[in-house]
């Protein structure tokens, strides 16, 4: 490898005349390793977070020298290792964000949230980053523009040489993995940077670097990332890169509450800060629709359809919306992904899939008989109820626990005829608003179907985050539930004798969240007046339905996914939707044609050896389901036929394959999509 040589070789100040704030971008740095096993595990969740609001966000991955051989930590051994000691890390994976440690990057909902809370603050500094590659050097340029007087004091200019993706033909390490995202391969100068004490309104700084490329690195496919840091307390206080980047602004957030069958559009915008043309591609993903529901997108140049595309000059600004029209009942949930064409692809042909995401949702509370809220944190595990409700010709809607007061000021929930609040295995699992709004539904007659495991852990221990007297209040007297213990110790669960719901019902208990993560809960009657629904195999209670006489709640302390077999899955939801007196099938066929058609996420995922792979088609269509390793070579074909407008469900049986990333393909017509499942061993 050759030597490395960094030359500074322009430093100058000088004052300009500039606005007061600019678009902050948010600096995720990562320590990770080849021979982590729990890197594997992690590092494909974050890196489709990362890919999914890429330009809100950049990042830097270190390389560290444990737990075993990582050639891209060997490759540079002192930057890796004290930008990594630099935040006291001291195991991996572990992320930073805009220099506050987070830990494990186990929870990319949680990352896209303190993402957006960071990107609410403008920044008072812009950074500039121009560079040249050539074979064997590169220059860069980065410019430091004070717009306000810089708070934090100790401040360093730093930037990182990054290798977009460092791909390998067998794995490097012991974990399997080949691809590395944005690999750190120099800091320039050093991992110090370039001392700039403090920044005052007005002040430019520019720093100009010569850096030689290693031998093993790919020319053209590198970037630079550069950032201005206090070591006051580490706070990164705005990131830069020479890859054009940009956000998806939405005039308005949260839920659109429709009227049946209304028509309604909601405006985006992009906004091109950069020095060059912006190439973008507007499109959907995720879609999920009930039936009648269908979107379109328009330019205010006239452009319309389910993709648009646009060139954006510099300082100009994309205006586009998108139009929904509502079906009788129901919701939409799709995401809006504003495809950044200029990091689409680099020198090298690479190719990545990298953009700026935001989520429209949009409701009928007309019609509905059940509104389902998706409390699980973030996973996906609501499907289980979605496919559920759509083979028993329910009529629902879906929405965010975040989504449920909005929901609440702008329709009445007495109208539906049942609520299902899943919380899968999620903290917290109500906010003091949620019980307030639970108790008034409940009171008006309402119907509450509850699962989840370490509910009332999080009610009534003092570490939960659910931890406040109404919520208390609520499991006693709303649900008459008595909290016994977080982890009953049963491994299966029977039906109660005559009961309505639980009669005649055996099954196992899965492990969805990890073997080391099953906690199905021990509950009792608080009062006497709730039943038992379900025991476990040591007799303890799992389930209660309580009758108030103006209310009914069934509790069940387990997750929905940790029932064995889908068919118990059914019971259990149509058993208590009978008991409440709803509906669980519509005049007609109960199998209603899906408005669209979609690829869900494969459930469990993680998994061990089988999965669920679910789809709908909205018109017949020649049907193709694929899975592919991260290689690309087909693995196998799990559908191959033309197949009628519905809803499917697939398995997929890994048994024999080595654990890690793969990725299922499904084609249906001119319809295409692709998602990553993960295999665990």
């Amino acid at each position: 490898m050759r030597t490395f040589h960094t030359i500074l070789l322009v430093v100058f100040l000088f004052l300009i005349s500039a606005q007061s704030q600019t678009r902050r971008i948010v600096l995720l740095e990562e320590a990770t390793n080849a021979s982590c096993g729990p890197c594997a595990t992690y590092n494909p969740g974050l890196q489709d977070y990362y890919s999914k609001y890429y330009g809100g966000i950049i990042s830097v991955r270190y390389h560290a020298s444990w737990p075993g051989r990582d050639p891209m930590y060997s490759a540079n051994t002192t930057e890796n290792s004290n930008r990594i000691k630099y935040y006291g890390i001291n195991g991996v994976p572990n992320y930073v964000m805009d220099g506050i440690l987070y830990g494990v990057p186990s929870n990319p909902e949680a990352m896209q949230a303190q993402m957006f809370r960071n990107l609410e603050n403008p920044a008072p500094v812009k950074i500039s980053v121009a560079a040249q590659y050539g074979e064997d050097s590169l220059t860069t340029t980065v410019t430091v523009t004070a717009l306000q007087d810089v708070e934090q004091n100790q401040l360093y200019l730093r930037t990182a040489v990054i290798e977009r993706r460092v791909e390998y033909g067998s794995a490097p390490g012991t974990n399997g993995e080949k691809k590395f995202n944005d690999v750190m391969r120099k800091m320039l100068p050093n991992d110090s940077g370039v001392f700039l004490d403090s920044l005052e309104a007005g002040d430019s700084l520019s720093f100009t670097f010569t850096q030689a490329i290693g031998s093993d690195w790919l020319f053209d496919d590198l970037a630079i990332v550069s950032w201005v840091q206090s070591d006051e307390d580490k706070t990164v206080i705005q990131a830069g890169t020479d890859i054009p980047t940009f956000v998806l602004d939405e005039t308005e957030q949260g839920i659109q509450v429709l009227n049946a069958n209304e028509q309604a559009s909601r405006s985006y915008r992009i906004v091109n800060d950069n020095p060059v043309e912006l190439q973008v591609k507007i499109l959907a993903r995720n879609v999920q629709a009930s039936e009648g529901w269908s979107y379109s997108f328009a330019s205010y140049a006239g452009k319309k359809g389910q993709e648009i595309s646009t060139v954006i000059a510099p300082g100009d600004t994309f205006y586009f919306g998108l139009d929904v029209t509502a079906g009788e009942y129901g919701s939409i949930r799709l995401d809006i992904f504003a495809k950044n064409m200029n990091a689409a692809q680099s020198l090298s042909g690479k190719q990545y899939d990298y953009g700026f995401t935001r989520t429209y949702r949009g409701v009928v509370a007309q019609n509905t008989d059940v509104l389902l809220v998706d409390d699980d944190g973030g996973a996906d595990y609501e499907e289980n109820f979605r496919e559920i409700l759509d083979q028993l010709g329910a009529r629902y809607l879906t929405i965010l626990q975040s989504d449920v007061e909005a929901l609440n000021k702008q329709a009445d929930l007495a109208q539906f005829k049942a609520l299902i609040w899943n919380v899968s295995w999620s903290t917290p699992a109500f906010t003091e608003s949620d019980i307030s709004i639970l108790k008034a539904y409940l009171d008006s007659g309402g119907n509450l179907m509850l699962f989840g495991q370490d509910i009332g852990w999080d009610i009534h221990d003092q570490q939960g985050n659910s931890h406040f007297s109404a919520a208390k209040d609520f499991y006693h007297t709303y649900l008459d539930a008595s909290y016994k213990n977080d982890n009953s110790g049963g491994t299966s669960m029977k039906g109660v004798k005559g009961d309505p719901i639980g009669d005649g019902l055996s099954f196992s208990l899965l492990a969805p969240y990890g073997y080391s993560n099953n906690y199905p809960e021990w509950i009792e009657s608080y009062s006497g007046a709730s039943q038992p629904v379900l025991k476990y195999n040591n007799g303890y209670t799992g389930a209660l339905r309580y009758d108030s006489g103006m209310y009914k709640t069934v509790y069940f302390g387990i997750g929905l996914e940790q029932v064995a077999v889908d068919s118990n899955r059914q019971k259990l939801i149509e058993r208590s939707l009978d008991w409440f007196g709803v509906p669980t099938a519509l005049d007609g066929p109960a199998a209603k044609v899906p408005a669209v058609f979609s690829l869900e996420q494969n459930y469990p995922n993680p998994f061990n050896p089988i999965t669920a792979i679910s789809y709908r088609l909205s018109a017949v269509s020649d049907v193709k389901l694929t899975v592919y390793n991260v290689l690309g070579q087909k693995i196998k074909i799990l559908v191959n036929e033309k197949q009628s407008a519905g809803k499917y469900r697939v398995t997929f049986d890994a048994s024999g394959l080595a654990g890690g990333v793969y990725f299922y393909r499904l084609q249906a017509g001119e319809f295409t999509a692709i998602k990553k499942m993960i295999l665990m061993r």
